[in-house]
């Protein structure tokens, strides 16, 4: 407001309005005193008025210019004052300020403006403190979000580490239940290959003990096979005498006959005689070619028993040398069967050894088989854990962007707050003023004021009126005698009296007595009753000017509480909801942080498993490559025992062919004896023939002879050749005789290799049989043998498809080792930063609780000011 302008009014409507009564109500007087003094000159009459006027105009101006002090320089004071306020300066104070008659006001005022600052100076502290701490809230919730998606991305990369670990897990389930299964199998065909090993030693064995029994028999049946040789040798020998002889007799059938022939021609001679001697001759030709019919025939059967016996003879040889060879197959059998037994002793200990090595194996697969689970179990729980914790992560960033929200609507709030308090202005420094008993306004001490201001002006005005202004309105009006002038001061007296009541009057009906509601008003806005104001219709007087500016400033600083209560009840609220999410923030966050410790605290122990568990590996595959070895090296073993055992078995299948075949030979001899037999029978009958045949070519020499003694002379040839062909018939017969001397020794030697034929027989079909058996021993042996080599081969396939498992189930766990190690950190980066955040939130919990006591702290404030609805 224009200070100035509202001072010159107050100052002109309070010099006007009684100047112009004063002096209408002199010029009254001052007829009057004319009248009484009976003055008849108007001039004097006009200098009467113009005086008695001009002394209520003075009076009024000389009791103006007290009221100045007392009244118009207050009322502009308080003006300024509440303008002031009502702007929102309160920084402004009329604690050095004259407030003449109007201190009770200024000290109502003084008081308004000391309880007004104290609320108004907390609400600015407080909304400046509410939008800084607001701001602080701001950055904390910021900073806990960019935590909080910091984290939520470790927790992430640890969520896809764990599916990957997952995976890998699986897979190592997968390999190392194949792997179990397959050891299982390995196990199992170490155990068939054991048995067969078992099966072939036992096997051996018994051949061993059959061999032996064999050995034992061998000098027997040795002693059987040479006196078959021997006899064969002798009945040889007969059989090459009976040749003999049978060429004995052919030349003496010849001869026989080559004498016939000399008989025909000596009977050709004989003239006399003649006939007689060609009949001997014929006779002896005759019979010479029946026994030349009959030695051919006895050289054709000793022929076909020669070849029979040779043909024994060489069985019989042949036999020996494939009886020799069968012995020496036997042994070599025997050393076969020994060196093999030694052989499969050797890969049966390897069997042994590779089948504890497979146990072990298994027993350390079942314990890593046990760690694989229990890491499938901490996998699996980490994994839930972590779609806890994702789930905690989400909320918690869902918590920060409601803080965040909150904290922006906070900021907002708390901004429109201080804009809206930023009108106000108070001292730099606000002095803490004890609270005080609030002086109660008394409407008396107005009406004292007044009384006394009534007496003082009235009194001055008297004074005035009787000693300055009545003697000089007397003096003008040449009425100056003593009663005159006392008539003049008595009524100079009753105009200052009227002057100063009028002047009393006016003042305090429009100002001292108007004080009493601005004094009201100032009591009930100290009091913080924002709520009434004077009313317009209600009588102020000059104090307008402080009832408008005073009800302004009410109005707006209604203004200014309302707008702050509704930003205190928008920041309750904010805050309220600020405070249960921060409250349920730190209470996820801690939740959080246990889980991520506990998911930590699973990395390490899935760390711990899965470096076990890598040095179990490590073990198990240097375990299993050494198996693959060892399986390797009993294959090769077994394979080239099976090659051996097989030339074994092929050199004995040779020798029990021959063998096999020689037998039948040596059964055929029976029936080689028998032909022998029948052709030696059959060379005795015609050997009888012969000796027949001999004795009647002796018959007939004898009649020769003694036809050519009749003859005398022409006989002497005859006789001669009758003689010779005696002979030669006695020689016949004695050739005979040899001849049934020998086949007597045949029959005898063929009885005798006929009973060695059987023990022979029973020889070679002993070790036949035994061959045979060992030969099938071979063909087992070399069957299992072949068995167990694929076996065999079947563990290496094993070994090696496990070592390739267990190279797999290595990379996962070692994938699933440095990944723990990763999530590990990654779970001790996630503490670190969920312990910041917990600092942050439980900073922002203190924050916001303190930014609730600020709430109270300004509510209180708020609350002190009483305001429209």
């Amino acid at each position: 407001m224009d200070k100035t302008g509202t001072y010159t009014d107050i100052t002109r409507q309070s010099r006007l309005i009684p100047a112009i009564i004063c002096g209408g109500g002199n010029i009254v007087f001052a007829l009057i005193f004319c009248w009484i003094c009976g003055l008849e000159n108007p001039w004097y009459w006009l200098s009467a008025v113009l005086v008695a006027s001009a002394g209520g105009v003075a009076v009024v101006f000389i009791l103006a210019s007290k009221g100045a002090q007392d009244f118009y320089r207050p009322i502009n004071y308080a003006a300024e004052f509440v303008s002031a306020l009502g702007e929102g300066d309160f920084r402004t104070t009329l604690e050095d300020k004259d407030f003449g008659r109007l201190e009770e006001m200024k000290e109502f005022f003084q008081q308004m403006l000391i309880q007004l600052r104290k609320p108004l100076y907390k609400i600015i502290k407080t909304s400046r403190i509410v939008e800084e701490q607001a701001a602080y809230l701001n950055k904390e919730a910021d900073q806990n979000h960019s935590i909080v998606e910091k984290t939520a991305v470790i927790v992430d990369e640890t969520a896809r580490i764990s599916t990957e670990q997952a995976t890998a897990i699986e897979a190592v389930v997968e390999e190392t239940h194949k792997a179990l299964a397959m050891l299982k199998d390995a196990g199992e065909i170490y155990s068939q290959a054991q048995g067969k090993i078992d099966e072939i030693q036992q096997s051996n064995q018994e051949g061993l003990h059959a061999i032996a029994d064999y050995k034992e028999k061998m000098e027997e049946k040795g002693q059987a096979m040479d006196n078959f040789t021997t006899s064969l040798a002798e009945l040889e020998g007969y059989t090459d005498e009976l040749g003999t002889i049978v060429d004995v007799v052919s030349s003496i059938n010849d001869q026989t006959k080559s004498l016939a022939l000399n008989a025909s021609i000596e009977a050709a001679r004989s003239s006399s005689h003649r006939q007689g001697f060609t009949v001997v001759a014929q006779e002896v030709r005759k019979m010479a070619e029946q026994s030349a019919a009959a030695v051919d025939e006895i050289a054709a059967l000793i022929l076909n028993a020669y070849d029979g016996v040779a043909r024994v003879r060489e069985q019989a040889l042949k036999t020996t040398k494939i009886f020799s060879y069968q012995g020496e197959a036997i042994a070599r059998m025997a050393a076969i069967i020994e060196e093999t037994n030694q052989k499969v002793q050797s890969i049966l200990k390897q069997l042994e050894n590779s089948y504890r090595s497979i146990t072990a194996i298994s027993e350390d697969f079942d314990l890593i088989y046990n760690d694989v689970h229990n890491l499938s179990a901490l996998i699996q729980q980490t994994a839930a854990g972590l779609q806890e914790v994702s789930s905690g992560t989400q909320a918690q960033s869902m918590f920060m962007e409601e803080v965040q929200d909150l904290v922006s609507g906070l900021r907002k709030i708390a901004a429109g707050l201080n804009g809206e308090v930023q009108a106000i202005q108070l001292p730099a420094e606000q002095e803490q003023e004890a609270d005080q008993q609030l002086k109660t306004f008394d409407e008396a001490t107005i009406h004292k004021s007044v009384r006394l201001y009534a007496v003082r002006v009235v009194g001055l005005g008297s004074l005035m009126g009787a000693v300055i202004f009545g003697p000089l309105m007397a003096f003008a009006a040449h009425a100056s005698s003593v009663h005159n002038l006392m008539i003049a001061a008595l009524f100079g007296f009753l105009a200052g009296t009227v002057n100063g009541g009028t002047s009393v009057i006016l003042n305090s009906k429009r100002i001292l007595l108007p004080t009493r509601i601005l004094i009201r008003q100032a009591e009930h806005i100290a009091r913080g009753h924002l709520d009434r104001h004077i009313d317009m219709e209600e009588e102020v007087g000059l104090l307008g000017v402080i009832r408008d500016p005073m009800n302004t400033m009410a109005s707006n600083i209604q203004g200014i509480i309302q707008s702050a209560y509704q930003s205190s009840h928008q920041l309750q609220e904010a805050g309220k909801q600020a405070q249960q999410i921060v409250s349920e923030s730190v209470e996820t966050s801690s939740q959080v942080t246990a889980m991520i410790e506990e998911i930590n605290q699973a990395s390490q122990e899935k760390a711990g498993m899965a470096e076990s568990s890598l040095a179990m590996v490590d073990k198990i595959l240097a375990t299993v490559q050494e198996l693959a070895r060892d399986a390797w090296s009993i294959r090769e073993q077994g394979l080239s025992l099976a090659d051996q055992v097989r030339q074994g078995e092929e050199q004995s299948r040779v020798h029990r062919i021959q063998a096999e075949q020689q037998m039948q030979e040596v059964q055929n001899v029976d029936k080689t004896f028998a032909s022998l037999k029948e052709q030696v029978g059959k060379i005795g009958e015609v050997v009888f023939t012969i000796t027949t045949i001999a004795d009647e070519i002796s018959l007939l020499a004898l009649n020769a002879a003694i036809e050519a003694a009749r003859a005398g002379e022409d006989g002497k040839g005859f006789a001669v050749v009758a003689e010779e062909i005696r002979k030669l018939a006695d020689e016949t017969t004695l050739a005979a005789h040899n001849t049934y001397e020998l086949i007597e020794k045949i029959k005898e030697s063929t009885q005798t290799v006929s009973r060695f034929v059987q023990p022979v027989q029973e020889a070679m079909g002993e070790q036949i049989t035994l061959v045979v058996n060992n030969e099938q021993l071979l063909q087992s042996m070399n069957g299992g043998m072949q068995d167990i080599s694929n076996e065999i081969m079947r563990i290496s396939n094993i070994s090696d498809t496990v070592s390739n498992m267990i190279a797999t189930i290595h990379t996962n766990l070692q994938a699933i080792h440095i990944s723990s190690q990763q999530t590990e950190e990654a779970g001790q980066n996630a503490i670190y930063s969920m312990k910041e955040m917990e600092a942050s939130i439980a900073g922002m919990d203190k924050n916001v609780n303190d930014f609730y006591i600020l709430w109270q702290d300004l509510s209180d404030a708020i609350d002190w000011f009483t305001v429209s609805s």
